[in-house]
């Protein structure tokens, strides 16, 4: 039995060492390098040309580089001269992205604003967001006028408004904030984001009134922003059609009495006969504006407009005059059309009541163009209202 045992195992053994000499020989095999996320290796190329070394800030970033391959993110992280450089170097070389976004963030580089509207225009992305970020209304405007940025989110900076939230009190209408609704007014973005900016009906009157100039912005969330009655009404008008009051109708009509006097008196010039031989005075020159530095130049002069919502005429009554509108009405009554661009529109989580809803819902009635609308959240509208008034665009059908 002990021989048939030790047979047994000799056996299985030299069958083992055969079946292990017709395998091929085993590869030796090396651990492979982890590959890098494509925008973390893009931004490690960055920092090595630059010498850029700060630890601190690299630790911070490469949680957000590793999780996207399109979306650039910086969250709750100091701005530096030294990193603003590394983050200008990337989203010019990075071809892949898609948004940048900056989320609470300090900036100790007081020209960063400005130059990374520069640096953007050479990147492909066209979405930019500023969230919850204390900076001046002033380094915002130059994205406003930005042709590369089409998508602005300014979620929770509380500067688009006359309204001081420390002191509580309503200061004058600023220039700088008046600046800000003018560059507004000709701006190429087709979505801003002013969720929680707290504007209040003095901003969303400003807002409004330059609806009647932008021809390019197609969706605008005012969420979260204390807006009441006086700022629906406001949006309503621009999105409809705006009335004008006894002293807006007479200066209407003033401005198209003159044009009907100097019609005349152009024309009636051009009718003086000549005598018989008399040549026919020069032409004066045109003036060499026709240019694209002179076009810009003229657009400058032509939207320096005031939107103090205080102001004793509206901008767009001294601006628009010229399309004003009389409706069949009894006694006649004077209209400025209003925007038919914007497609979408949020004020949820306002101040607006029953008013402010009516004057909305008879908006909606007239304009086809509001696809998607909500007010919901607003404690002094009822419910049934609010889900009369709500538009929801249908998901996208491949």
């Amino acid at each position: 039995m002990r021989n048939h045992i030790n047979y047994r195992i000799f056996s299985d053994l030299s069958l083992e060492k055969n079946t292990l000499d017709k395998m091929p020989p085993r590869k030796t095999t090396t651990t492979k390098k982890q590959e890098l996320n494509p925008m973390m290796a893009e931004f490690q190329q960055c920092c090595k040309v630059l010498g850029f070394q700060e630890e601190d800030f690299i630790n911070q970033i490469t949680p957000f580089l590793n999780k996207s391959e399109t979306q650039f993110r910086l969250v709750n992280m100091t701005i530096s001269q030294t990193s603003s450089k590394v983050i200008f170097r990337f989203i010019q070389r990075y071809q892949k992205i898609q948004q940048v976004s900056f989320y609470a963030c300090q900036f100790t580089d007081p020209n960063f604003f400005k130059q990374f509207t520069l640096e953007f225009n050479k990147c492909p992305a066209n979405n930019v967001s500023f969230d919850y970020v204390p900076v001046q209304r002033e380094a915002l405007i130059p994205h406003l006028t930005s042709p590369s940025i089409e998508i602005l989110s300014l979620r929770g900076n509380q500067c688009i408004t006359s309204y001081d939230f420390v002191t509580h009190e309503l200061h004058p209408f600023p220039s700088s904030l008046n600046s800000f609704i003018n560059a507004l007014c000709t701006s190429q973005i087709k979505v801003l984001n002013l969720f929680g900016c707290h504007i209040g009906d003095e901003g969303a009157i400003a807002v409004a009134e330059s609806l009647f100039f932008n021809t390019n912005l197609q969706c605008l969330s005012l969420s979260k922003n204390r807006i009441g009655d006086a700022g629906a009404l406001a949006l309503a008008a621009a999105l409809s059609e705006y009335h004008l009051d006894e002293q807006e109708t007479a200066i209407v009509e003033k401005f198209i009495n003159d044009e009907s006097k100097q019609k005349i008196s152009d024309e009636g010039g051009g009718l003086v006969k000549r005598k018989k031989g008399q040549k026919a005075p020069p032409k004066k020159p045109q003036t060499r504006n026709a240019g694209r530095k002179g076009a810009q130049s003229r657009q400058q002069v032509e939207i320096q407009k005031n939107f103090d919502p205080h102001a004793p005429v509206k901008a767009i009554v001294l601006t628009k005059w010229n399309t004003c509108v009389t409706l069949d009405t009894n006694p006649p009554q004077k209209v400025l059309p209003g925007n038919s661009t914007l497609t979408s529109l949020l004020l949820e989580e306002n101040n607006i009541t029953e008013k402010g809803a009516m004057a909305l819902k008879e908006m909606l009635g007239m304009n086809p163009h509001i696809v998607q609308f909500s007010i919901d959240n607003n404690p002094e509208i009822s419910q049934e209202m609010i889900s009369h008034l709500r538009r929801v665009v249908p998901p996208s059908i491949e």
